[in-house]
């Protein structure tokens, strides 16, 4: 990043805000992508491109972590207006599609905040983008869950997981059956939901991606309790019931 700005190339300077304002976020630290992404944006030419939609979101995502509610709102409509633009950019427009279904869903707006998932799930299928798609069916989860839907959770969830275990994203699977263990022990099917998570826990292995002790952590306070250690058995997808 120095080193673009040593060299006064703006373009890779923005590029290299925008990949260190998100890593940042990954790790939960706001704080620290609000300054990196705020000089991206700063560096961004008057003239619209796809690279406004990934860095004005970029700074929207992270302003609405840091309780900075107006401010990423006003982003995000920007960064949907970049996505869109010309001959638009798809990839682009899912992500910040969420954007706006989590701003949505944090204004207590299920509505809004399902309808834009579902928009961003129907771009990654028509792309045929599994990444994007196991993460809108996670948020899809998330949300449903958070309203008391908890069969729409439990099915969106299995998909996800689903998903990624047909690209042998072991860690991401482990993560969707999280979301599944979160949505059956929100629904009070505490022993399908320990059976899941001890799934989960045996996909996901040694690894540690930023989001999971996030999401065990949710699940410690809904069950009281860590499953015992070892693979817990398969699933029913429509109901989280053990097969």
């Amino acid at each position: 990043m120095d080193l673009y700005a040593e060299l006064a190339d703006e373009r890779g300077e923005i590029q290299a805000r925008t990949a260190l304002g998100t890593l940042h976020m990954t790790f939960w630290h706001a704080d620290r992508a609000v300054p990196v992404l705020e000089r991206a944006v700063a560096l961004l030419p008057a003239e619209d491109s796809v690279q406004h939609a990934w860095t004005l979101g970029a700074l929207s995502t992270a302003y609405r972590l840091a309780g900075r509610r107006g401010e990423a709102a006003a982003l995000n409509r920007r960064a949907l207006r970049s996505a869109r633009s010309g001959e638009g950019d798809l990839f682009a427009l899912g992500y910040q599609l969420a954007g706006r279904a989590w701003l949505a869903n944090e204004d207590g707006r299920t509505e809004d905040a399902l309808a834009d998932m579902r928009e961003m799930l129907a771009v990654f299928e028509r792309m045929r983008h599994s990444t994007g798609v196991g993460i809108a069916l996670e948020g899809i989860a998330e949300i449903a869950t958070a309203a008391g839907r908890h069969d729409d959770a439990v099915a969106a969830s299995e998909a996800a997981a689903l998903r990624f275990e047909r690209t042998g994203d072991r860690v991401r699977a482990g993560r969707g059956r999280l979301h599944q263990a979160a949505a059956l022990a929100a629904a009070g099917r505490a022993e399908a939901a320990r059976a899941v998570w001890r799934t989960a826990d045996a996909l996901i292995g040694d690894a540690e991606p930023p989001e999971v002790p996030h999401l065990r952590d949710r699940l410690r306070g809904l069950l009281g309790e860590q499953p015992p250690p070892g693979p817990g058995p398969t699933t029913d997808g429509a109901t989280g019931r053990p097969g």
